[in-house]
């Protein structure tokens, strides 16, 4: 914070300035504060991640609540940042969104639907970029008991960091919106990229008709299917 300078007259005499604030004083709120304070509300143990919080650059075990107000879909590293190039070239800003060594963590509004179904394709690969049979996207719920290990929002870890961190406000990810990135990423790089053959000894048992895929897909997004003629 800058000092303002208090400018005194012959008169006036050495006036003293007024105490600077300090975080956490009236008046001032700590960057990101507002986002540390909304992730750990809506998880399902606030006292846990609190705690870890008050040490610096430390992680904390972010986990569902049966009533938290989002779910994450966790990507593959190349495929979610090609999504996010995407959203980013339609102006579409995202909400929470953290990277790990290995995975793209996007937090999106409470699904009812399949995830896994509405991205056949991509949930599991039959050939391309990837190794085969390789999951791309993971739908994380509550009842998936899984613990992310998240630093404070406006923090940096070692091994995990915020692309995009909490604000406080709720803002989320538009998860039709994230779909749609997702399959264009996707082309993308299964277009860049030499495919890896799939194994020949049995199929894959998510693999189904491409234009009923396409069709569920486009109903999902609230897309007409481009695929069909005219």
């Amino acid at each position: 914070m800058s000092r303002s300078t208090v400018s005194c007259g012959p008169a006036e005499g050495r006036q003293r300035r007024p105490p600077e604030s300090t975080p956490g004083s009236a008046g001032h709120t700590p960057p990101n504060a507002a986002g540390k304070d909304w992730l750990a509300r809506t998880s399902a143990d606030p006292g846990a991640c609190l705690i870890a919080w008050r040490t610096p650059h430390a992680l904390a075990p972010v986990r569902l609540a049966d009533d938290s107000p989002w779910h994450v879909i966790s990507t593959d590293v190349r495929l979610g940042d090609g999504a996010l190039q995407v959203l980013a070239a339609a102006n579409a800003v995202p909400g929470p969104a953290l990277l790990t060594d290995t995975h793209l963590h996007f937090w999106v509004p409470r699904l009812t639907a399949d995830w896994d179904r509405l991205l056949a394709g991509l949930s599991d690969t039959p050939d391309g970029p990837w190794a085969w049979g390789k999951a791309l996207t993971v739908h994380l719920t509550p009842s998936s008991g899984t613990t992310l290990l998240c630093p404070a929002p406006g923090a940096d870890a070692r091994k995990a960091r915020w692309v995009h961190a909490p604000d406080g406000s709720g803002a989320l990810t538009y998860a039709g919106g994230l779909a749609a990135a997702l399959h264009d990423a996707f082309r993308v790089l299964f277009a860049a990229a030499p495919a890896i053959p799939a194994p020949r000894t049995e199929k894959h048992p998510r693999q189904s008709d491409p234009a009923a895929r396409a069709d569920h897909f486009a109903a999902f997004i609230g897309r007409p299917n481009r695929t069909e003629a005219p």
